[in-house]
């Protein structure tokens, strides 16, 4: 099979060679972006300049030079036009609005895309609207329809009036950009090298003037990706689009690769669950090494994390093109709760909780993050002690007062009285700064981006709020109700290696991609293609004159989508549910039926599977030891075992598994803010290149001040070449703050330590050396490795440190033996020193120093070291110390070895809350 995207970088590459760089390719998708410079990067044998490549969308909206503005500004704009001009007296209440703005704004933003004549259109629609009330004569007119009519009256000045407020702020949404390249393509069409508009299907009517013009007036090529099939069948509906473009811009090679033989599989599974099993059960048995040439298709996206719980224990490595939304995430679940404690609170019209909202709320992880567990299990007991149905603001103050509670401080904003829109607003930004505050202290990489996506939520609600033009006189149900319709528009990334591995994705991003294996869930109706939607204004008669896309374009598009990607694949199995519920209709999809009728030359199987799954409980995940696992298990021992490894280890062997075997990582995207691991690698970095001019030379006042002075000079440039001007202002300027007066604090307790320690040499030996240690555990080979941030001399005594970002505090790193370091989880600090302290012992002989770590948390403790209980002074690890915990750490080895392991989750759920899995294990 070779790729579509592959056979148009081929002949790019013989056509213009080493003069790319003059030309602009145009794709779909960014999705296609990725897998069309894989394929050049294939074909290039010397170095040479790429063209520009683009998705349409992003090509077209460069045309305009304008900025697309985000949902919620647009509605808030659009609500700005109507106040303008109003039906009747006085404009609805913006939470009226919004039930209706986003179907306005869906329909502006198609007029526009469309190039529609706006005065004509309205007009009409007006007209039919009139027509439809069966009068003409406005005085026999109901109330009602008079202001049905004066809605379909105002649209229009709605419109212009939207236009020209956008234009004075510099902003617009899609369409309106659309229509501003297509006014601006004669001039700037002279800036624009020559374009290859490739695998395009379905144009817009301002796509189609615009790839018109480049193809007539500059040379633009145009590359379709169709097959014989259903091209030339006049009435199939995949080919819609493709003979339009045909008639327009001429003929040109079609493929004929869908009367190719081909496996095709049909299977009716009983529930969306069992989708789930049925899909991991066939990779299971795909002959894809790397399943580089395979594609797992969600119709409905719904089913991302049943796919994830029942993937093949022999995928390696996993790519997700589809993120979580922020709607489904535990941030948004605590706002909400909070909402809604005070909703209730003032729709009984009352100055107190009620006792079911309250314990809802204090139940909730982020309440905990708040406030301990134990302060607020003392809460909820007191709450149960006086037996109170409703509990006011001061009888809670009371019980913190009385209880000697210490977090009130934390959460006073969340129980005051939430009527005022700024006060409301300020309480949750208070809320999240100190969520953010507990949240940077650990790993926490998806929950500090959800906290920054909903606090610019609240950012976003205050402008308008403010905005003296649109005089908002908001209530806590509006602001609710903008709150969720804004964040059911954001969603999170989760993906993993671009182009290594199992696909898993979408139906609209497999434009252009081929894959040898196609596996497609939800092939049902309402799914594939998606159902008749009504979220228009605008009649579906008025729609087809103005030549505007209806259903049957959708139904064209999907067809297309579904039909392109059986073209070159060898082995494809459809897959939808029998099972009818509110979610869907249980029918497979007509494109199975045109399938089976169609491809004589396939081989089709039929299966019907009746795997009733009446629940599906994630909760409890275990993946047993087979010989495929076993195998990676050795690879990875031998490869070279960290401590980080192996305390992942112990405190999750699911983690352990998703993270070192199944080999599931995180996209590796653009980093648009600073999160706790850059963070940490950032303070290391800075105290590395600042120390290592004075390696082994004696440290004093001056030296440390210069270190010092380097150190904070070598952060903030570090950052500054990751993040750009980003760094200067928002979360990352007070993430940079945060850091430079760390670095500050820390080498002030050193001045102040040498200075109590001035009769003592005091000398960084190394720092940041990997060390390696390998040896046998039931005969296989182990390779310990590890990287030792510093060794440094006080007098003649070694010091192994460890620097931690996050709180360090001294009981953390006091043990009675070396078996508690392996079974209690609150020492893995402990037990990480000691890994570096047998790795140092194995590669220089050396023994009798001492090891520790300097927490930028808690750096008035200055240098923590390793103790025995029962010890004050540190514990001088000697060779037998290290022979002790060798023989502990291969009894490690051997469990992870032992063929009767199980990954299983781990009953800590404060482990959870930082685990980039957790949505995989549904433990929010």
């Amino acid at each position: 099979m070779i790729p579509y995207l592959y056979t148009i970088a081929e002949r790019l590459v013989k056509k213009h060679g080493q003069e790319m760089d003059k030309l602009t390719i145009v794709l779909p998708s960014k999705r296609a972006i990725v897998f069309f410079k894989h394929y050049l990067s294939d074909l290039i044998e010397k170095p040479a300049w790429l063209p520009k490549i683009y998705s349409i969308e992003d090509f077209i909206c460069d045309l305009s030079s304008l900025q697309i503005a985000d949902n919620l500004t647009l509605q808030f704009i659009l609500y700005e036009a109507y106040c303008k001009n109003p039906i009747g007296e006085a404009p609805d209440s913006l939470d009226d609005f919004f039930k209706w703005s986003q179907t306005l704004l869906y329909d502006f933003n198609e007029i526009d895309r469309y190039l529609v004549d706006a005065d004509s259109l309205f007009l009409n629609l007006k007209n039919i609207k009139t027509l439809e009330s069966w009068n003409v004569e406005e005085e026999n007119l109901s109330d009602f329809q008079l202001q049905y009519l004066n809605f379909f009256e105002h649209l229009h000045k709605w419109y212009n009036t939207y236009h020209k407020l956008l234009v004075e702020k510099g902003v617009c949404y899609q369409g309106l950009a659309y229509r501003e390249a297509v006014k601006n393509i004669n001039f700037t069409s002279e800036k624009i090298s020559k374009v290859w508009f490739v695998g395009l299907n379905a144009l817009t009517k301002a796509e189609k003037v615009i790839v018109d013009y480049l193809h007539s007036n500059c040379g633009a090529e145009l590359f379709f990706d169709g097959d014989v099939h259903y091209v030339s069948d006049q009435k199939h509906e995949a080919g819609y689009f493709i003979r339009q473009h045909i008639e327009k811009w001429g003929a040109f090679d079609l493929n004929n690769t869908l009367s190719k033989p081909k496996n095709i599989e049909v299977i009716a599974c009983a529930g969306n669950v069992s989708q789930a099993k049925v899909a991991g059960n066939i990779l299971d048995k795909l002959e894809d090494e790397n399943f580089n040439q395979t594609a797992l298709v969600l119709a409905d996206e719904k089913l991302l994390f049943p796919v994830l719980n029942n993937l093949s224990s022999s995928i390696k490595s996993v790519n997700i093109t589809m993120g979580s939304p922020l709607s489904s995430t535990p941030l948004y679940n605590f706002f909400n709760t909070i909402f809604n404690l005070h909703i209730r609170k003032q729709k009984h019209n009352k100055h107190e909780f009620y006792f079911k909202d309250l314990i809802k709320l204090f139940d909730h992880s982020y309440f905990s993050i708040l406030v301990s567990h134990h302060d607020f299990n003392l809460l909820k007991i007191e709450l149960r002690k006086r037996n109170a149905v409703y509990i006011s603001y001061e009888e809670l103050k009371n019980i913190f007062e009385d209880l000697k509670l210490k977090n009130w401080k934390f959460i006073e904003m969340i129980f005051r009285d939430w009527s005022d829109p700024a006060f409301i607003i300020n309480s949750s930004k208070l809320i999240l700064e100190s969520l953010k505050e507990k949240l940077l202290t650990d790993k926490a990489s998806v929950e500090s981006e959800v906290l920054f996506s909903i606090y610019q939520c609240f950012q976003i609600l205050e402008h308008y709020i403010n905005d003296e033009t649109l005089k908002l006189e908001l209530k806590l149900n509006t602001i609710y109700s903008v709150f969720t319709q804004l964040i059911s528009k954001e969603s999170i990334p989760f993906t993993g290696e671009p182009l290594d591995g199992l696909q898993l994705m979408g139906v609209l991003e497999t434009r252009t991609l081929d894959f040898k294996n196609i596996i497609i869930l939800s092939v049902n109706e309402d799914k594939l293609p998606m159902g008749k939607s009504s979220n228009s204004f605008i009649p579906f008669d008025l729609k087809r004159h103005y030549k505007m896309p209806t259903h049957q374009e959708r139904d064209a598009i999907f067809s297309y989508h579904f039909y392109r990607l059986l073209q070159r694949t060898k082995n494809a199995y459809l897959i939808y549910n029998t099972q009818s519920d509110q979610f869907g209709s249980g029918e497979k999809s007509r494109f199975i039926l045109q399938v089976e009728n169609e491809l004589k030359n396939s081989k089709i199987k039929l299966f019907n599977l009746e795997l009733q799954t009446n629940s599906y409980n994630s909760s409890s995940i275990d993946i047993s030891k087979t010989e495929d696992i076993q195998q990676k298990v050795l690879e990875w021992l031998s490869k070279g075992v960290s401590p980080t490894a192996l305390t992942t280890f112990l405190d999750c062997k699911l983690k352990f598994y998703f993270n070192y075997l199944a080999k599931i990582k995180k996209d590796k995207t653009i980093e648009e803010f600073i999160e706790s691991d850059v963070f940490g690698s950032v303070i290391h970095s800075s105290l590395e290149k600042a120390i290592h001019p004075f390696l082994n030379r004696n440290l004093n006042h001056e030296i440390l001040s210069k270190i010092k002075k380097s150190s904070i000079v070598n952060c903030k440039n570090l950052l500054e070449n990751k993040f750009g001007a980003r760094i200067k202002s928002g979360k990352n300027y007070l993430i940079l703050q945060v850091a430079t007066k760390m670095i500050n604090q820390f080498f002030e307790n050193e001045k102040l330590f040498c200075a109590d320690n001035s009769n003592i040499s005091y000398k960084v030996l190394e720092q940041e050396n990997r060390y390696d240690y390998t040896f046998n555990v039931i005969d296989k080979k182990v390779v310990l490795s590890g990287i030792i941030d510093r060794v440094d001399k006080l007098g003649t005594q070694i010091r192994l440190v460890d620097y931690k970002t996050g709180k360090v505090i001294s009981n953390d790193l006091v043990f009675d033996n070396y078996i508690d370091l392996i079974n209690k989880r609150n020492k893995s600090k402990a037990f990480q020193l000691m890994i570096y302290s047998l790795l140092y012992f194995k590669n220089n002989f050396s023994s009798n120093f001492v090891a520790g770590n300097f927490s930028f948390r808690n750096l008035n403790e200055g240098f923590l070291s390793l103790r025995y209980k029962k010890e004050k002074e540190p514990l001088v690890i000697s060779s037998q110390e290290l022979e002790e915990f060798e023989k502990e750490l291969i009894a490690l080895v051997e469990e992870i070895i032992s063929d009767k392991l199980i990954f299983s989750q781990t009953d800590d759920l404060e482990v959870c809350k930082w685990c980039d899995f957790r949505s995989i294990c549904e433990r929010e």
